[in-house]
């Protein structure tokens, strides 16, 4: 598909107009304190076959969603308590160009609109199909189980240990300092409307960069009506729409919040659109069938 529907995602996502393609309500007024707050700091980092770091993330549980009172909150970010039960290594940044071509061989983001090229910018313009294919392909090339996070992961991730509206706090007058958003608003991506570069800004407490912004990410599970609760939450078990995370250049500060959800069709894809995966640490984690089914 064109770069269309997920610049119009990015747009809805700028003007915060939450529709089919965003998630989840009915909070509470105040979040629960994750676990594991003694680990909610940069851990070991790993580097792969491709130049890639993966850092890793620790087991526990948290509260997803956010509070009823959270400005810009949709009224699908229902409150739900999650937990992650075994540690996963997940991307320091999002995959590049480099790494991309690196595996797959092809440049999807050549030629079109809103894209600078570079080793690494990120790889845009590619599908929650496309990113599938490149977790299979990388498998295969390591003998490892790479796969997207799921939802639940991908926020814990982003969340850190924190409980407030950015894994850096409240204020998004800060958001500059974390990521490049608002680019058809009064964001710093203004006036340079692509994705940039990655791991330009700071990083979340567990080292991870551009969490709320630059480019939306894609999760491996469908886009349900309400978040999940419980132990390694799958989401719904099918859709129509992929979930995407993480807002991106062009989006509104709300829509770069750590509950925020979007997604999109399997195959959108834009110039706004791409995706950090997952490294498995034990072929026991429960989530094991979810990642045989994605590799299928």
């Amino acid at each position: 598909m064109s770069t269309l529907p997920g610049l119009i995602w990015g747009v809805l996502g700028a003007f915060a107009l939450l529709s089919v393609w965003t998630k989840n309500s009915c909070g509470q007024e105040a979040s629960k304190e994750p676990t594991n707050l003694a680990a909610s700091k940069p851990g070991e980092v790993l580097t792969n076959s491709i130049g890639m770091k993966l850092a890793l993330i620790p087991s526990g549980s948290f509260t997803m969603g956010s509070p009823v009172n959270e400005p810009g909150r949709s009224k699908y970010e229902n409150q739900v308590e999650v937990t992650i039960s075994k540690s996963f290594y997940l991307g320091v940044t999002e995959v590049t160009q480099g790494q991309w071509t690196s595996v797959m061989g092809t440049t999807p983001w050549k030629g079109k609109g809103f894209a600078k090229e570079g080793s690494d910018y990120p790889a845009t313009n590619v599908s929650w199909d496309d990113s599938i294919a490149f977790c299979k392909k990388l498998s295969e090339k390591e003998g490892k189980t790479y796969r997207l996070p799921t939802e639940a992961e991908w926020e814990y991730a982003c969340r850190a240990g924190s409980t407030s509206a950015y894994s850096f706090g409240n204020d998004a007058i800060q958001l500059s300092e974390f990521d490049w958003w608002g680019g058809f608003g009064d964001g710093n991506a203004k006036t340079e409307k692509y994705a940039h570069s990655v791991g330009q800004k700071l990083a979340n407490r567990f080292g991870l960069y551009d969490m709320h912004g630059n480019v939306a990410e894609w999760c491996s599970n469908w886009n349900g009506l309400y978040f999940e609760g419980g132990r390694d939450p799958q989401g719904a078990k099918s859709g129509e729409i992929r979930v995407l995370r993480g807002g991106s250049w062009i989006s509104a500060a709300v829509a770069c919040r750590s509950a925020f959800c979007g997604g999109g069709a399997p195959d959108d894809r834009g110039g706004n659109i791409g995706f950090r995966i997952a490294l498995q640490t034990s072929s026991e984690d429960p989530s094991s069938e979810e990642i045989k089914a994605q590799q299928r």
